[in-house]
């Protein structure tokens, strides 16, 4: 008996073009998964540093004016108006009891003073190349001078009101402080300082644009602090 063998079945070209056809889905599928789990992961990490820069920010300044003897509102600093009040952005100074001596009384008195600026008068060396960022946002820069110590002859000085300082130098920056307390930059401004009765609350936004989309932290409204004097 003569035996027959029947030839495997090939796939026809129409089979094989859906079956690439189904692969490139999946695969495109499955790379579009990877890309936005990766953004997501990366929008993550970037928006919880943010936010611990905020609440960094926000510390630092608050165990300032906790120690702080005097907060006052009016006054120049480096021949520049700073205030509170009027058109001028934001600016506020505070007199902290530095250093004590071995007896633990005070022996030195700093002023420290909290100003609002523009991002563009930040040195290059000190900020990324950001043309949004220097339109959109402002930073905030701690000046510090040495107000009177133990020897001056207007030692103690705990309790004045100086009209000006001269001669303080920039420490501390916060970078992209937003101004806009609406979540599409219509202009609502955001009061960064509000001067109460023995403290200042501090409400803190920052805002970045990644990928053209513009971000918040928090992402709902300003982080709020408020700060009581201790002294």
């Amino acid at each position: 008996m003569k035996r027959t063998h029947l030839k495997p079945a090939a796939f026809t070209l129409v089979e094989v073009l859906v079956a690439m056809a189904i692969f490139a889905a999946v695969l495109a599928a499955l790379l579009m998964f990877t890309q936005s789990t990766l953004r997501f992961s990366s929008q993550n990490r970037q928006n919880s540093n943010i936010l611990r820069e905020v609440s960094e920010a926000s510390d630092y300044m608050g165990s300032s004016i906790r120690r702080a003897s005097q907060i006052y509102s009016e006054l120049s600093i480096n021949s520049k108006v700073c205030t509170l009040s009027g058109s001028d952005l934001p600016c506020f100074a505070i007199i902290v009891p530095d250093s004590t001596n071995n007896n633990g009384q005070i022996d030195r008195y700093l002023a420290l003073v909290y100003r609002i600026e523009e991002r563009t008068v930040l040195p290059s060396r000190l900020k990324n190349d950001d043309p949004w960022a220097d339109e959109h946002t402002y930073i905030i820069r701690e000046y510090r001078k040495i107000l009177c110590e133990t020897g001056d002859s207007n030692y103690p000085c705990g309790d004045e009101r100086p009209n000006s300082i001269s001669g303080a130098i920039p420490y501390f920056v916060l970078e992209g402080l937003s101004l806009d307390e609406d979540m599409k930059l219509t202009g609502t401004d955001l009061q960064v300082f509000v001067l109460e009765a023995d403290g200042i609350t501090l409400n803190f936004r920052l805002a970045s644009k990644q990928r053209n989309e513009i971000i918040y932290a928090p992402s709902q409204g300003a982080l709020e602090l408020e700060v009581k004097q201790r002294n």
